[in-house]
């Protein structure tokens, strides 16, 4: 983790629940999670690329849309622009880590 603290606003749409360390924060809600973060993210990725079940890439209008299935059902979308802006970022049914405060790994539900 990053030296400087990062802030980090999570709004559930149900009920969530929240457990923290040093280390991490988990959320968990019944329905949708809005996560809004101070920073600007430099990378998404994948934990496993063996739980990928379909990645659909497009171009469009001077951006890049990512689209990823994983093997349970769990989504990823995800756009930026050419100057690596990421101008769209959503998960469903994934478990999503934030490290260094700027960088997203998603990986199953598990």
């Amino acid at each position: 983790m990053s030296d400087k603290a990062q802030k980090i606003t999570i709004t559930p749409e149900g009920l969530m629940a929240v457990t923290q360390n040093d280390q991490s924060i988990v959320a968990i809600s019944d329905k949708s999670l809005s996560v809004e973060l101070s920073t600007i993210i430099k990378s998404v990725g994948i934990e496993n690329l063996t739980d990928v079940d379909v990645h659909k890439i497009n171009k469009l209008f001077g951006s890049i849309s990512h689209y990823i299935r994983f093997v349970d059902g769990g989504e990823v979308k995800f756009s930026y622009n050419a100057a690596g802006d990421i101008l769209e970022l959503y998960g469903k049914g994934v478990n999503a880590t934030i490290k260094d405060g700027n960088r997203i790994l998603f990986a199953m539900n598990v």
